[in-house]
């Protein structure tokens, strides 16, 4: 939530000079205060139309931005000559930075956090229904696909606008930040449209508002009900409603403090992000699939293996960025069309930076991309694991750890076994028998309740008393 509150702050920086530290306090309190006044539903609403302006801020630049060069150029085809664009590499060597397989299965266990996670389950479990759940599920994975790809296109597009110019900015001197580059692009593409850049500076502050007033809400739902649960509902000085609010505040402010000290960091915000995704979601993903999976996992396993392959991601992503092998460098972009006095009235209506050169850095160093392979050769062969491995191996270093630990430690301890917290394909291979009702046990009140016999082949016939429902036993609680 940190790196999502520092990218707008930045964007808006580059935009309109406001002061880094300014922008960080103001975004971070503005979606601090509605997401504490409005909680979940005020969270959800802002959500559905955050994402709107994003789809048309970002298709806004990318329809501008392709008619203009693609007026003369292909961008995919510039993308492809100049080395940012390699479409089949199969080398399975997790040291190598970006490979086809490193995307499948980073892309993976970079998705599964966000639908296993506190934000995500809170979402899944305010709809309706079961049924609705499904409906949103899966139609969340078409839209998402869509965003990436479309992001992707983002990524090439710009390499193209300013190779096509013959103009890098970054080494040019005219921002100081490769993170700059998408609002410096957006301002210098759609300046000739009023509004539309604006639009854009929206949808950036849209995708980290939307990221951050999920996170703090769900931090402060699972402090009051899993931690304090208990101290609160007891409380007679404060309510549940207002324990809430006031976590939402503490953690709204501890964000904003991590954003500072971000600051301080070099590096694409984009690795970054999925660093901190992988070395923490993975070990979250596999607590979720260690509990469906393995009907004898217990909580000294879930615990034990996920700190483990915490600590474990941790570690070897510190020791990548301080001794890890730096990526190769590609060649540098040129520089010559940074001049005024090469631009000809051809070059897209006059750049927004021909008129705003204030540095030259023509015969500065080529930069370190961030899409080159690393060499295996030297070093900790750890340390030069690419990031994009990190949630593979929190997720199964949790799963095979957490396993252990749970069978060493007396594994279920003799607890019966609910059969719908299972995965079917477990439950038949676990040995687990299919759920049966008992209808013919009444309460004092008249009311039919149901018995349900979930069993393991070692506790068979051990009873459920749980409240008839209208879904079947076999389909998952959620």
């Amino acid at each position: 939530m940190g790196i999502t509150l520092y990218a707008p702050a930045l964007a808006l920086q580059t935009v309109v000079g406001t002061p880094l530290w300014l922008s960080i306090a103001v975004i971070g309190l503005v979606c601090t205060i509605y997401t504490a006044i409005g909680g979940i539903k005020s969270v959800v609403w802002t959500d559905v139309f955050q994402c709107l302006i994003m789809f048309i801020g970002v298709v806004a630049v990318i329809i501008k931005g392709s008619i203009v060069v693609g007026t003369r150029h292909s961008v995919i085809r510039v993308a492809t000559e100049g080395h940012r664009l390699e479409w089949f590499n199969f080398d399975p060597d997790p040291r190598v930075r970006h490979t086809n397989w490193g995307f499948l299965f980073g892309a993976l266990f970079a998705f599964l956090p966000n639908w296993c996670n506190q934000a995500g389950v809170q979402r899944f479990s305010s709809l309706r229904s079961l049924e609705s759940a499904y409906r949103t599920f899966w139609l969340l994975i078409p839209v998402a696909v869509a965003y990436h790809i479309i992001l992707g296109y983002f990524g090439i597009l710009i390499y193209s606008y300013y190779n096509m110019l013959g103009c890098d900015p970054v080494q040019a001197g005219l921002i100081s930040n490769f993170n700059q580059i998408v609002p410096y692009f957006v301002l210098d593409v759609l300046r000739s449209l009023p509004g539309l850049s604006g639009i854009f500076i929206s949808c950036l502050f849209s995708g980290s508002l939307s990221s951050f007033s999920s996170g703090i809400n769900a931090l402060s739902a699972n402090t009051v009900e899993d931690i304090f649960g208990g101290l609160i509902q007891k409380s007679k000085l404060v309510s549940q409603t207002f324990a809430a609010k006031l976590f939402v505040f503490v953690y709204g402010i501890a964000v904003i403090g991590l954003a500072y000290s971000i600051i301080s960091m070099s590096g694409s915000i984009t690795q970054k992000a999925g660093i901190v995704v992988g070395a923490c979601g993975g070990p979250l993903t596999g607590i979720y699939f260690l509990g469906g999976m393995i009907p004898k996992a217990n909580w000294i396993g879930a615990i034990v293996g996920s700190v483990t392959a915490v600590i474990f991601n941790i570690w070897i992503a510190f020791g990548a960025e301080m001794y890890g092998k730096p990526p190769v460098k590609l060649a540098p972009n040129p520089t010559i069309g940074c001049f005024p006095s090469n631009f000809t009235e051809t070059m897209m209506e006059q750049p927004m930076y021909s008129y705003n050169i204030t540095l030259y850095n023509v015969t500065g160093h080529s930069r370190t991309s961030q899409d080159s392979p690393l060499t295996s050769d030297g070093g900790f062969f750890l340390y030069n694991v690419s990031y994009v491995w990190y949630g593979f191996i929190g997720f199964f270093l949790t799963l095979i750890i957490g396993t252990v630990v749970s069978l060493c430690t007396g594994g279920d301890r003799g607890e019966p076994v609910d059969a719908r917290l299972i995965f079917p394909v477990c439950r038949r291979l676990c040995g687990i028998q299919p759920c049966s009702h008992d209808e013919s046990t009444s309460n004092q009140t008249g009311e039919s309740q149901a018995v349900i016999q979930c069993s393991t082949t070692e506790h068979q016939g051990t009873p459920l008393n749980i409240q008839p429902t209208d879904r079947d036993c076999n389909e998952p609680l959620l």
